[in-house]
């Protein structure tokens, strides 16, 4: 006979979650700097975030770009795909994120103002301005696979943000001031394209409810919190992204190469005790002679400047 399992009070355990938060957040409180106070709480919830998530997925602040050179105004939270971030750049501490690598945004608020709200929903729907581009492999028949040099048929699609092929970007708000009642539920009116929920922690939790059709507010209290990170794990885990459908970041890279190769003038530097000497100018014809040039040019002059 089989023994009785225990059981899970999963109301306790939301309720427990939400403590644990609730105490990073008070921690972060003793930062007394009004603006330290904000940037401390954003810290939080991207940190928590990272630790409830999949090691497929990354938290980070900072902006999107498409390979035509578009960008983003700055994201207080952006999750993205771990394996897809190495094109992506990191400035003062700071990333950009290629739009294709990019799940959902979320803007964090100490305070929640119409003015604010409105300015974030701006740039999200700022977004659909962006090119999101895919490669899709499709499996060819069988007697055609057995002829060709590769088993796939490879075509090149373009999207924007909010084109279910590759899944939405969704959006959100973490807010830990608010107003409440009718006034935050005319803010949620307002959404945008993707726009799933705004959190008050340990007070409520506005989302999108399915079933009737439109939005519906809950005092969750402790619990808003850790209902409002089931939700995004269940965003980012059901993101309609086919399993053939690949980023393209070619024309990314070939951005880099155009940027690096410019028709300009080099210096061919030598070294000769101790000070730089020019040999000669170059004129490099090929983006590998440019580089290739200009490296060494630069590493002439400093060792030339150090040694002197």
């Amino acid at each position: 006979m089989a023994g009785d399992m225990d059981s899970l009070d999963f109301a306790a355990l939301l309720e427990a979650a939400g403590r644990e938060f609730d105490a990073r957040i008070q921690r972060a409180g003793f930062y007394q700097h009004p603006s330290g106070v904000g940037d401390a709480r954003e810290d939080v919830v991207r940190e928590y975030l990272q630790d409830v998530l999949s090691r497929r997925f990354v938290v980070e602040r900072g902006k999107i770009m498409d390979s035509d050179g578009r960008l983003s105004r700055e994201f207080d939270v952006i999750i993205s795909e771990a394996n897809d971030v190495a094109p992506a750049m990191m400035l003062a501490g700071r990333r950009i994120v290629p739009i294709e690598s990019v799940y959902g945004v979320i803007e964090v608020k100490s305070s929640l103002s119409a003015e604010g709200y409105d300015a974030f929903v701006t740039a999200v729907e700022d977004l659909k301005q962006m090119k999101r581009r895919y490669r899709r492999l499709m499996p060819l028949p069988s007697d055609v696979a057995a002829l060709a040099p590769s088993p796939f048929a490879i075509s090149e699609i373009e999207i924007n943000s909010q084109d279910q092929t590759a899944g939405r970007i969704w959006s959100g708000v973490i807010a830990f001031d608010a107003p409440g009642g009718k006034t935050l539920a005319e803010y949620f009116a307002k959404r945008c394209d993707g726009f799933w929920f705004i959190c008050v922690p340990g007070r409520e939790l506005v989302t999108v409810w399915t079933k009737p059709p439109g939005c519906r507010g809950m005092p969750y209290k402790l619990k808003s919190l850790p209902l409002t990170v089931w939700l995004i794990m269940n965003l980012v885990t059901d993101d309609g992204r086919p399993r053939f459908l690949f980023p393209d970041f070619s024309k990314y890279r070939s951005h880099i190469v155009t940027a690096l190769w410019r028709p300009r003038r080099f210096l061919d530097c030598d070294i000769r005790g101790g000070r730089v000497v020019v040999v000669s100018e170059c004129r490099p014809s090929s983006p590998l002679g440019a580089v290739g040039c200009g490296l060494r040019s630069f590493c002439s002059l400093l060792i030339g400047v150090n040694g002197a």
